[in-house]
């Protein structure tokens, strides 16, 4: 008895995975995967108490990369390079997303709490944003 319930079990396993194996096959397919690389020596960690979450703004020229803990259960982050892919289903709609890291680990230069930032500025995880990390400085303490 005990063997069936483990080859059941194994079963519906697989079939799932390889549901989820075939989607993924089927949205590369269809050309839907983006990939970004970021290389930084610079940035910043606003820490959010409340949600116990903190969000890494990375100096990348004439933009900021914004990056949540949340989307990076990695030891070696905040890196120096680091390579951000979106995988969408046919709908357009975000199916996957994960981040790889080349480089070295990163120190924040600076750690700010999420009740200044955000009065100043807004953002989201995981995003690109005009604008250097310099003029968001400026912009959530007004220096």
């Amino acid at each position: 008895m005990f063997a069936v319930l483990i080859t059941a079990v194994a079963v519906v396993v697989t079939v799932e995975e390889r549901r989820k194996i075939l989607k993924l096959r089927d949205v590369v397919a269809r050309g839907s995967v983006v990939e970004w690389g970021v290389t930084s020596d610079r940035c910043f960690a606003v820490v959010d108490e409340d949600h116990e979450q903190t969000y890494y703004f990375f100096d990348a020229g004439e933009e900021t990369i914004v990056v949540g803990d949340q989307d990076v259960s990695r030891k070696d982050f905040p890196n120096t390079d680091f390579a951000v892919t979106s995988v969408f289903g046919p709908d357009g709609q975000l199916f996957n997303e994960w981040i790889r890291c080349h480089g070295d680990r990163l120190q924040p230069v600076q750690t700010f709490t999420v009740d200044n930032v955000c009065e100043t500025v807004e953002f989201e995880h995981l995003s690109r944003l005009p604008g250097t990390l310099d003029d968001f400085l400026v912009k959530a303490h007004g220096r």
